[in-house]
């Protein structure tokens, strides 16, 4: 029988550089926070839920795994992720909050123990939504100490098994009008 991962981490530490002001932060579908809307949904699947994040700034009680780094780097979260959990995680980027439980659960039924990654994938790698595993320290390390901070360089060079997934699910929120543009069709 396969082992399930029990483990959820939404990765909301990132700069919002792009998008002006904390995406994390952003209210979403009658929630407060696109935040509390990412964690409620994994807390329908997973037995433990995290947020990594730079600091507490949420508006509920949440798990916390503190990315306490000046570096801003998924990478650099993911490693810090797999370092206190010590078992293989399903990672959610805050800002892809269309992804289904359903999408969630395809990638969850196809994790094996003998891979280092099982990510989602449009027509790219969607590296924000997968199971990353321990195995991928060394890997991560080496990276880090050569200044590799490209999530798509550790998969495409670890045993990494891609599950094909509805694209439209992939709207990541860059930029403030990628966030007005899904609001609007959101109430259409």
């Amino acid at each position: 029988m396969k082992k399930r991962v029990e483990v959820g981490v939404i990765l909301a530490g990132g700069k919002s550089s792009r998008m002006g002001k904390d995406k994390a932060l952003l209210p979403f579908r009658g929630f407060k926070s696109l935040s509390l809307f990412q964690y409620q949904k994994l807390q329908n699947i997973f037995k433990k839920v995290y947020i990594c994040a730079k600091e507490d700034k949420f508006c509920f009680k949440a798990n916390l795994i503190l990315d306490d780094k000046k570096i801003y780097s998924p990478l650099f979260a993911i490693k810090q992720v797999l370092e206190e959990i010590n078992s293989s995680v399903f990672i959610l980027g805050v800002d892809i909050p269309l992804v289904s439980s359903k999408t969630i659960e395809k990638i969850l039924d196809s994790y094996e123990q003998n891979y280092e990654a099982v990510v989602a994938k449009t027509s790219n790698l969607e590296p924000l939504c997968g199971i990353y595993s321990p195995k991928l320290l060394p890997k991560i390390n080496q990276m880090l100490e050569k200044n590799i901070h490209k999530l798509n360089y550790l998969l495409k060079s670890s045993d990494t098994l891609t599950v094909e997934v509805n694209p439209k699910e992939f709207v990541n929120l860059n930029y403030l009008k990628d966030y007005q543009n899904l609001i609007k069709k959101e109430k259409i």
